[in-house]
């Protein structure tokens, strides 16, 4: 998805799809971003060029701050430079933080990580008790508990205004439907739950082309397209329809 709402189709520049690829590469392999040194370094681009191409890429699903001087990076999806209630462990050691629990199911997929047993580290939006999974090559191997939910608060109308930062903050883990309950009421507002094996088809695609290819284009972000998409996954969206309370 693109990082804000109804951005148009539009093409990236050469230099935005060579320094994107330099991103996952970095991220996937450092378990943090660049800064632009770093980015200079890798790419053979100038500091303007690479500004330029990051302001590029903050139309695409990548988060910076553009009030910044070094264009500071906040997301990267699946991961993220800013804590979130998702870690991810490598080989029994924390590698990253997760941009939020929809992205954490297809961390694995990300290529520098296949093949390889991921651990994610989370806990439930409600009473704060541990949840953790671990995945391989997007195969869910366990879960405790068993069957945790994802949570989604925020309706699509309002993900990636002006970023998708905000929109994955609203994605969280519960232990089940009634904690669910008990988290809405915290937050005085209602959400939505996907069951691990929703949240998997959900994010699919991404999983599948992102960081894999090159020149794949995200698509805009459409809420009633995302809307339509998570209906087709089964998720029961009646808490969000205007009859509900929301």
């Amino acid at each position: 998805m693109t990082s804000q709402q109804n951005v148009p189709r539009f093409t990236y520049s050469e230099s935005a799809l060579k320094v994107r690829a330099f991103l996952y590469d970095f991220w996937s392999t450092h378990g943090h971003g660049p800064n632009l040194r770093d980015t200079h370094e890798g790419v053979g681009l100038s500091r303007e060029d690479i500004i330029a191409a990051y302001k590029e890429l903050n139309f695409g699903e990548i988060v910076f701050d553009l009030t910044t001087q070094n264009l500071c990076m906040i997301k990267c999806p699946p991961f993220s430079a800013v804590t979130t209630q998702v870690q991810i462990w490598v080989d029994g050691g924390f590698f990253a933080y997760c941009g939020c629990a929809m992205e954490s199911v297809a961390v694995s997929r990300t290529p520098k990580l296949n093949d390889r047993e991921i651990t994610i580290e989370s806990y439930c939006a409600c009473c704060l008790d541990s949840v953790t999974m671990v995945w391989r090559n997007g195969e869910l191997l366990s879960a405790n508990p068993q069957n945790p939910l994802v949570h989604v608060s925020q309706h699509p109308d309002d993900w990636a205004i002006p970023s998708v930062w905000m929109m994955c903050d609203s994605m969280n883990f519960v232990m089940d439907a009634e904690h669910a309950k008990r988290y809405e009421a915290k937050l005085s507002r209602r959400g939505v739950l996907f069951t691990l094996e929703q949240a998997h088809a959900f994010v699919q695609v991404a999983a599948n082309h992102r960081v894999w290819e090159r020149d794949w284009y995200t698509g805009p972000l459409s809420p009633s397209s995302i809307l339509q998409s998570i209906k087709r996954h089964g998720v029961d969206t009646s808490p969000w329809e205007p009859s509900a309370d929301r």
